[in-house]
């Protein structure tokens, strides 16, 4: 998808987050736009790749996802069904293992209903309050207390695209 349509496409529902939960409207948008490579991977409107845990009562969807872990331990990383362990080394030299399986993940109806619920859950999760108390996208992309942030240069950029835009 063409990064204008995206933003035209998305950028209300990223707004009616900021509204609703205080993350700014471009981190969230820049994040989705990361998270699904513009909007080409969003299966049932989920463009952050939110599972559906136990707590969930929402609409769910069984996906294919990718994990990284420490260890091979099927009784600690239970999924659905798994279709593939495989070993590597890290950067570090370090042993890992690749999980590829089938695991629950969030389902919504509409953009917005997907959008107002990753707000929602960086306002549930005590290790996203950084992210929140930036009141500039481009503090949240200075945040590293997230994990997604991993990408952060990608973030960065993303949010500079969507910057222009606005």
């Amino acid at each position: 998808m063409e990064k204008s349509t995206f933003f035209k496409l998305y950028y209300p529902g990223a707004v009616l987050c900021e509204r609703e939960t205080g993350k700014p409207a471009l981190a969230t948008l820049a994040q989705a736009a990361v998270e699904s490579s513009w909007g080409e991977t969003a299966p049932e409107n989920n463009f952050f790749g939110i599972k559906a845990n136990s707590a969930w009562k929402g609409k769910k969807q069984l996906l294919v996802t990718h994990e990284v872990f420490a260890d091979n331990d099927r009784s600690k990383h239970r999924f659905p069904e798994v279709i593939l362990v495989t070993q590597f080394k890290d950067d570090n030299g370090k042993i890992k293992y690749r999980w590829k399986a089938k695991d629950w993940f969030r389902a919504y109806v509409t953009v917005a209903e997907g959008f107002a619920d990753h707000g929602q859950f960086f306002h549930d999760n005590p290790r996203y309050a950084k992210v929140l108390q930036a009141k500039t996208p481009s503090g949240v992309c200075r945040s590293s207390s997230c994990s997604w942030l991993c990408h952060r240069t990608w973030l960065c950029k993303a949010m500079e695209r969507c910057n222009e835009r606005a």
